[in-house]
């Protein structure tokens, strides 16, 4: 990837399709399929954990994609209402489950939450490869 890779839309829980394709395409030239199906998992979950769940949200959802030949980054930030997060527990992650999943299927992952908004991160290394 050259440069940051950037996806916006509306905080709505029918249009995470639109990620899940980014995602795929964002991580194609450097994970094998299995690593990239991992991770549209991780990036489900996590903006999945961002939205209000009873919908209606008028807020934005924005994702940033970055990498480099050892892993991949995502940044999650919803602008405008959302799903209430709760500091310091459960990694500020309302769902106990949404931990465990991001938990088995990348190497870091965070949430923190700010006026207005919240955000969710996430990175995920490259399996070692030998490639003699």
């Amino acid at each position: 990837m050259t440069g940051p890779i950037e996806l916006s839309l509306p905080a709505e829980a029918d249009l995470l399709f639109l990620v899940r394709l980014h995602v795929g395409a964002a991580a194609s030239r450097i994970m094998t399929v299995e690593e990239i199906e991992d991770l549209q998992l991780a990036v489900m979950e996590l903006c999945m954990s961002l939205l209000d769940p009873h919908g209606g949200a008028d807020g934005r959802l924005s994702i940033v994609f970055t990498s480099d030949d050892e892993s991949i980054e995502v940044v999650c930030t919803l602008t405008g209402p959302g799903r209430p997060l709760e500091d310091g527990r459960n990694d500020g992650l309302s769902e106990p489950w949404s931990t465990r999943i991001l938990d088995a299927l990348v190497d870091e992952h965070r949430t923190s939450i700010g006026e207005g908004s919240s955000l969710a991160w996430l990175r995920k290394k490259r399996a070692q490869v030998d490639r003699r």
